[in-house]
């Protein structure tokens, strides 16, 4: 297990901040990394009114089949927002430079805002051609 912990604080544009970002990382085994965390920032521009206090919730997921297949993931929840975003990306180096990216977006709004969320697949093949 490994626990990170960074505190920010100083100038920020015209104003102040002081920020916190917290990590745990988890390796239970050499295939699989788990990492949650949080970035808390309260700020002041400066400027009336603009104060402003904002917190992410992050999930990393990282899992290897073999040494040339791999799904990662991540997902967010911005709390003032209430927004959640999540994106799922498989990679298959296929040759040396040679790669398959399948990826999986996915975006939802958590209260009842009339925003449509957002959701794409896509699809990447690149091939190193010698010439």
């Amino acid at each position: 297990m490994f626990l990170s912990l960074v505190a920010i604080t100083g100038g920020l544009w015209s104003g102040t901040q002081d920020s916190i970002n917290m990590t745990v990382t988890l390796q239970p085994s050499y295939r699989l990394r788990v990492t949650a965390g949080m970035n808390r920032t309260d700020g002041d521009l400066g400027q009336p009114n603009s104060d402003f206090v904002t917190a992410i919730w992050t999930t990393r997921l990282n899992y290897s089949f073999t040494t040339n297949m791999f799904l990662d993931s991540l997902a967010q929840y911005d709390q003032d927002k209430h927004r959640f975003n999540a994106n799922v990306r498989f990679n298959f180096i296929h040759h040396p430079l040679s790669d398959l990216y399948v990826v999986y977006n996915e975006q939802q709004i958590t209260n009842n805002a009339t925003i449509n969320p957002g959701r794409s697949v896509i699809v990447k093949f690149t091939r190193m051609m010698a010439f």
